[in-house]
C-alpha cells in the first residue's frame, strides 16, 4: 500500500478500474516520465513510458528496425515483455528479439 496524502493505494483497488476499463471501454492509454536507473557507461537515468495497444495503433509509431509490438502477452505470466527502445538508448543497450 501506498500514501498519497491522506489517500491510501491499494493495488487490488487500482486493478480494479483497470479491470472495469477493459470490460466496458475502448480507450488509448499512455503514461510518461517514471525515471528509472539502468545499468550503462554514462551513469545516466532514463524515461520510462508506458502505451496499450490502442495508442500504439493509433499513434502508428513508426519503427526505424526491429519488428512491431506484440500485445499477447501476460504481465503476471510471462518473462518477457514487448519494448520499445529509443535512438539514443538503442546506441548504449541492446536487447535481443
Amino acid at each position: 500500500m501506498q500514501h498519497l496524502g491522506s489517500y491510501s493505494i491499494v493495488k487490488n483497488e487500482i486493478q480494479k478500474v483497470y479491470d472495469y476499463l477493459n470490460n466496458y471501454f475502448n480507450y488509448a492509454f499512455y503514461a510518461d516520465g517514471f525515471m528509472i536507473s539502468l545499468p550503462n557507461n554514462d551513469d545516466m537515468e532514463i524515461s520510462l513510458s508506458y502505451m496499450n495497444e490502442a495508442y500504439y495503433k493509433l499513434n502508428q509509431i513508426e519503427l526505424s528496425q526491429g519488428m512491431n509490438l506484440d500485445f499477447d502477452f501476460q504481465l503476471d505470466k510471462e518473462k518477457e515483455i514487448p519494448v520499445l527502445i529509443g535512438k539514443g538508448l538503442s546506441k548504449i543497450k541492446t536487447l535481443s528479439n
